[in-house]
């Protein structure tokens, strides 16, 4: 039976292989991104298992390491409020929209998406276990 490092190893491998392809060797190409994303799909079959086999505390002190991670991202949203200097942000030059893109931005840039799954992952498997976590 495979591990996990022996799959990490075989993708890491295979991402140097297809960085170190001529721009033009497209059958190469296309065969190692397929092996990639088997190698990607294996990993992570991995890792489902990993959690699972985890205790309550260490996914409980896990759970929080990921929220403490949520305020420094919220704290670099453009606020439009104080953009405007308490009155609408019409005449700022930056409209709602635009502000709302730069805040979707930053929070991408900082990898909102991944700590949010992560976090909800991890509370899937507690609310299976029956474990209480701070929502907040």
């Amino acid at each position: 039976m495979r591990i996990l490092e022996e799959v990490n190893r075989e993708l890491i491998d295979v991402q140097d292989q297809l960085l170190a392809l001529a721009d033009d060797d497209f059958a190469e190409k296309y065969r190692l991104q397929v092996l990639r994303d088997e190698l990607r799909e294996q990993a992570s079959r991995f890792r489902v298992g990993f959690d699972l086999d985890r205790s309550d505390e260490a996914l409980l002190q896990e759970h929080a390491a990921r929220r403490s991670q949520i305020d420094p991202i919220n704290k670099l949203r453009v606020d439009s409020v104080t953009q405007a200097g308490g009155r609408s942000a019409a005449g700022t030059g930056a409209s709602h929209a635009d502000q709302a893109a730069i805040n979707h931005g930053i929070a991408d840039a900082q990898g909102i998406g991944k700590i949010n799954a992560r976090i909800a992952r991890l509370e899937s498997i507690l609310d299976g276990r029956g474990v209480e976590y701070p929502t907040q």
